[in-house]
């Protein structure tokens, strides 16, 4: 976005920072192949594009493995595009349960959970190019998420930078230095890899209502995650044919 230049973000993260996923593990500590991940295109590029597709190949893989785990992008997309009670999310939501409720009726011998990454909230936009002396301070825009932004500051305006967030914006956000973020397990209780600090900057903030920071020609979501409200910690997990 900075450049212009395109750029293959598909496998960026696993090169940049190398790690196993779940299936992966799983699969090494078993020494087989005994679990299978199914995920949506674009995701896969050779994935499934609809729900009834997904569930199909969830049916597929669960006949030569003990586990299979998959991802769909929806309702989350939905969500965000439009907002946790809008009339677009209550059709989607609807939908897919009556899917997920139908297929767990037809493959009685499937123990099927299901389970969201996260919860949504919606939110109320902060544009920070109403605030140019704040803005100026940045040597980069502010990056990850609308409601867990982190800041790169030009050099030597770092409390300048400080006493400014917090009195334009510190009634909405929590704004936290770089050397505190592992030292109070922000994003993990483990230690976080040297490359993924490069990314964090100077600060991070994380919402405490439900504001959210954009950019000039960023994210218009109505509804977004990354805050620390109980709305967007909470989620919902459902299990089918348990018995």
């Amino acid at each position: 976005t900075q450049t212009g230049q395109k750029y293959d973000l598909s496998d960026s993260i696993y090169n940049l920072c190398p790690y196993q996923n779940i299936i992966e593990l799983i699969n090494k500590q078993n020494k087989k192949e005994i679990a299978k991940g199914v995920f949506r295109f674009p995701i896969d590029k050779n994935g499934p594009k609809s729900f009834s597709s997904f569930l199909s190949k969830i049916r597929k893989e669960a006949k030569t493995h003990e586990l299979t785990y998959g991802y769909f992008n929806e309702p989350d997309h939905t969500i965000h595009q439009f907002g946790v009670n809008s009339k677009q999310t209550k059709q989607k939501l609807k939908k897919y349960v009556n899917q997920i409720t139908n297929f767990a009726k037809r493959n009685k011998n499937l123990l099927i959970i299901t389970i969201a990454d996260h919860g949504l909230i919606d939110i109320n936009p902060i544009f920070i190019n109403d605030y140019p002396d704040l803005r100026k301070l940045l040597l980069l825009p502010h990056s990850l998420e609308p409601r867990t932004p982190n800041f790169k500051i030009i050099n030597g305006k770092e409390n300048e930078f400080k006493i400014l967030f917090e009195n334009y914006l510190g009634e909405h956000f929590t704004l936290i230095k770089n050397d505190k973020i592992e030292e109070n397990h922000i994003f993990s209780p483990n230690k976080i890899n040297e490359k993924a600090k490069q990314f964090l900057g100077d600060y991070i903030a994380i919402a405490k209502d439900n504001s959210a920071l954009i950019f000039e020609g960023g994210s218009n979501f109505k509804a977004h995650h990354g805050g620390n409200t109980i709305e967007e910690m909470f989620i919902n997990i459902s299990v089918f044919n348990k018995e």
